[in-house]
């Protein structure tokens, strides 16, 4: 039985040293050589996108602590191999465990309490991650099945919908997680858990109040990218809809964000939705009153290049003694941004009444197909 020990302290533990040693040596040389692009893909579709280099150094030092609990495990095994084979270093070594049996006994309860959590993490994460890939398939499949177009609820607001779920299952997922860990289940925790929430509720409350105002919105107003709408004194295009705010572009080409919770409080005036149905309206004020002018105006911006593919209609709206109000209805071509699309046709209006000496266009308004 000596005999045994012996080879396998001289001849296997050795050997498995230098597989150890040489092997993670060799993996650490394929991480740099190797462009890592399956672990890159999987990482990013489970949110994590880190550089390449950054993935290299992380994957190596997971390899070197590997090799180390090999190193330990070598260790410990060369100890008890050493101490059958001379007899009387078993009592130096019953001594040294008795020494080291509480410690490692407490030791051992701690890492297996965090392997079990890790673990657990784990799962959860995956769990999540299925979840929230089936979501994404099933709001796909509306959306391309024209489910939402038939109960009359759009893209956005069932994009904004399917995030408010998302977030619940994270949120859910997320407490059972911080419950499951030991030091969770003192009272003191609880007390001290919900402190931090209270306060973190208090110091976001504005957001809290965007997000709740969020879940609402939708069930409220029916309203997404491309809809013209007015809140307040906000004015503009929809660029995105989020849960706490909303993306606008102005008149003037800038961008501003609206609260959700001003869409709840102030109300929303929706001027239109979907831009491409948009009728632009320019009232032209003419100092004459003969018709033959406004058919002269009409066919001068059918013809002007600026406005080509845009329908023009010109209807006399009233008559006066030495003047008449024309309106100018120009069809935008689709799909054309709206704003653009507003000044192209004003400047052109512009153009071709200044050609005939007439006055310029006095105002501007927007409409949709009904």
């Amino acid at each position: 039985m000596e005999v045994l020990y012996i080879l396998f302290t001289l001849v296997f533990l050795p050997i498995l040293y230098i597989v150890v040693f040489f092997g993670s040596k060799r993996l650490r040389e394929n991480i740099d050589k190797n462009k890592l692009r399956g672990i890159s893909n999987l990482l990013g579709r489970l949110g994590y996108k880190p550089t390449r280099d950054d993935l290299r150094k992380r994957l190596k030092g997971f390899v070197r602590i590997i090799s180390y609990i090999f190193y330990i495990v070598i260790i410990y095994l060369g100890i008890i191999s050493v101490s059958q084979i001379f007899p009387s270093t078993r009592q130096y070594g019953r001594r040294f465990l008795e020494l080291l049996s509480e410690p490692l006994d407490v030791a051992l309860e701690v890492i297996y309490q965090v392997v079990v959590l890790v673990l657990k993490f784990i799962v959860l994460g995956v769990l999540a991650y299925i979840i929230m890939w089936i979501l994404d398939r099933v709001l796909t499949l509306i959306i391309a099945r024209g489910y939402s177009r038939r109960a009359r609820v759009r893209r956005a607001t069932l994009r904004t919908i399917f995030k408010v779920v998302k977030i619940t299952i994270v949120v859910i997922i997320a407490i059972y997680f911080v419950l499951s860990i030991p030091i969770t289940r003192s009272p003191y925790f609880y007390w001290a858990f919900l402190s931090i929430v209270g306060l973190l509720i208090i110091v976001m409350l504005p957001k809290v109040i965007d997000v709740i105002a969020g879940v609402i919105v939708p069930f409220i107003y029916d309203i997404g990218p491309g809809d013209l709408i007015e809140v307040g004194d906000h004015f503009g295009l929809i660029i995105d809809r989020g849960l706490v705010s909303v993306l606008i572009e102005t008149r003037g080409g800038g961008r501003d964000q609206i609260p959700t919770r001003s869409l709840v409080w102030r109300g929303v005036r929706v001027v239109c939705q979907d831009y491409e149905k948009l009728n632009l309206w320019l009232t032209i004020d003419i100092d004459s009153t003969e018709a033959k002018i406004v058919r002269e105006i009409e066919e001068a911006l059918r013809s002007d290049r600026e406005l080509k593919g845009y329908e023009v209609n010109l209807f006399i709206k009233s008559i006066f003694e030495m003047n008449m109000v024309v309106v100018a209805m120009l069809v935008l071509p689709s799909p054309t941004p709206f704003w653009r699309a507003e000044v192209k046709g004003i400047d052109a209006v512009n153009r071709v009444i200044q050609k005939h000496h007439r006055t310029c266009v006095i105002k501007s308004e927007v409409g949709q197909f009904t």
